[in-house]
């Protein structure tokens, strides 16, 4: 079970010190029509045992500051569970990255293919829950859009939240979305939900404690819920030249996503 909303869980840890957000949970005030687009997308999604997207990221200044992070990336993800996952997150923004994430129910792997460098950790947790949950809150980071990978989306991004509602019917990317909003204490966030699939199309979050309310932005493409891929996506394999480093977990290595980190560049992406 993730122990809190996986975009704050990352977000604290690389930018609060001694960050008080992650409380328990507080059942959220919603209305019927929200609760039921919400609900919808992730029955949706935990009804699937593999999944593939591809979305644009989008991050305004001052958390591409914060985090050290490319400002606009092209994300691929794929999910096998119980417990495996690949996603690649390519900048588009001219800074000439491009990371690989890799779990296969044994390892974790980071690769930063633009210097040819990857770290790998233990991750041998039994579900993908278990292993996003000990990477946000070992080494501070989460792959990317990993709140639409869990088990339970709605349990997942309800958590922080204190309020949510219904804000009608818009078109993205020209396909009719529910337009849903709700707020919290550090994040707000909307999310358009297909009409026709019941599938997220975007996805913006809005970070209330840094100054300006900087915004996540994220743009689905294309969904997936049916893919055909080799067991092998999920493996790493070091391709010539690369050297290996060390995984740097937050702080004294102790699982508190309320340290501040100093991770190595090709994890603080996500």
């Amino acid at each position: 079970m993730i122990k809190a909303p996986l975009f704050v869980a990352a977000v604290c840890a690389v930018v609060l010190t001694g960050c008080e957000t992650l409380m328990p949970p507080r059942p959220p005030a919603m209305d019927t029509a929200t609760e039921t687009v919400l609900r919808a997308m992730s029955d949706k999604l935990s009804s699937v045992q593999r999944v593939q997207f591809e979305a644009r990221s989008q991050y305004d200044p001052a958390i591409v500051e914060h985090l050290g992070i490319e400002p606009d990336n092209r994300v691929v993800v794929t999910v096998a569970r119980p417990n495996r996952l690949h996603a690649d997150v390519v900048g588009i923004g001219g800074g000439g990255s491009s990371r690989a994430i890799y779990v296969d129910g044994n390892n974790l792997t980071i690769h930063d293919r633009a210097v040819n460098l990857y770290g790998i950790a233990p991750m041998q947790e039994p579900t993908l829950d278990d292993a996003l949950d000990k990477i946000a809150k070992i080494y501070g980071f989460t792959p990317p859009l990993a709140d639409f990978i869990v088990e339970d989306p709605f349990a997942s991004m309800t958590r922080e939240v204190r309020s949510g509602r219904h804000l009608g019917t818009e078109t993205v990317r020209g396909v009719t979305c529910d337009h849903v909003a709700f707020t919290g204490d550090e994040f707000d966030w909307e999310l358009w939900v297909a009409k026709n699939d019941r599938l997220p199309r975007k996805y913006v979050i809005t970070v209330n404690f840094l100054e300006g309310r900087p915004k996540f932005t994220a743009l689905w493409w294309r969904w997936n819920l049916q893919p055909s891929i080799s067991d092998s996506l999920f493996v790493f394999v070091p391709p010539q030249g690369a050297d290996q480093i060390d995984m740097m977990p937050v702080g004294d290595g102790k699982p508190d996503p309320s340290t501040a980190t100093r991770l190595p560049q090709s994890h603080r992406h996500y």
